[in-house]
């Protein structure tokens, strides 16, 4: 999704809390943290991407969320790029049930890049700028089941753009290309279910499946 009107972020979109004007064709959160998330919860295995810039290299910071199940008291995992001391970094955090805990973070050499967070069952990575590998990985079990993904951001000096959401329903027993069940190795898993924003690109990424990755390549 794109964000290119004017004014406040299209009805499909609920905001828990916060605020996002939308200018220059992307989403500029209020000076206080918000969250906006989009649709209905989807699969509890979920890819969440937005296009994050940060201005003020301070206290600034825009990213996405996964997995939000909304409560007087909310849980989700979000992962943004943020302004420390004049140095960016990605963050990887956990809100459980109104409580955040910063779970990892990582230096990066640029203020502006794709944020991607891939939530596959206790698997957690979050992916900077288009690597190929993630910036951070860990496994984290407090957050289970279906939730919303969204964007999140907190100061006027950032942006979020170009956001898409992917939920993925991998079967219980999934085979290779000869038919064989899986080992610990790679397979092609060639339907994601694709909910919002843009297809994904055709790359191979990796998804987890009863603790284990696989090799899965967009279709073309």
């Amino acid at each position: 999704a794109t964000f290119d009107a004017a004014g406040s972020l299209p009805a499909a979109w609920t905001k828990p809390f916060g605020s996002f004007t939308l200018a220059n064709g992307k989403a500029v959160p209020a000076a206080s943290a918000s969250v906006a998330v989009k649709g209905p919860a989807v699969a509890a295995d979920q890819v969440v991407e937005a296009v994050a810039a940060v201005t003020a290299k301070t206290s600034a910071a825009a990213g996405v969320v996964a997995r939000y199940q909304a409560g007087a008291q909310p849980s989700y995992y979000f992962g943004q790029l943020v302004g420390r001391n004049g140095t960016p970094f990605v963050e990887l955090w956990r809100c459980r049930q109104g409580v955040s805990t910063l779970l990892r973070s990582a230096a990066v050499s640029q203020w502006s890049g794709a944020v991607r967070l891939e939530v596959i069952g206790s698997n957690l990575s979050l992916f900077f700028a288009n690597a190929a590998t993630p910036a951070i990985r860990i496994t984290d079990t407090q957050i289970a089941g279906a939730g919303s993904g969204g964007i999140c951001g907190a100061g006027q000096q950032a942006s979020v753009d170009n956001f898409r959401l992917e939920g993925r329903n991998l079967p219980a027993t999934i085979t290779g290309s000869a038919g064989l069940p899986l080992t610990p190795a790679f397979a092609t898993v060639s339907s994601p279910q694709v909910l919002l924003g843009q297809p994904p690109a055709p790359r191979p990424v990796l998804v987890g499946h009863q603790g284990q990755y696989f090799k899965w390549s967009a279709p073309q």
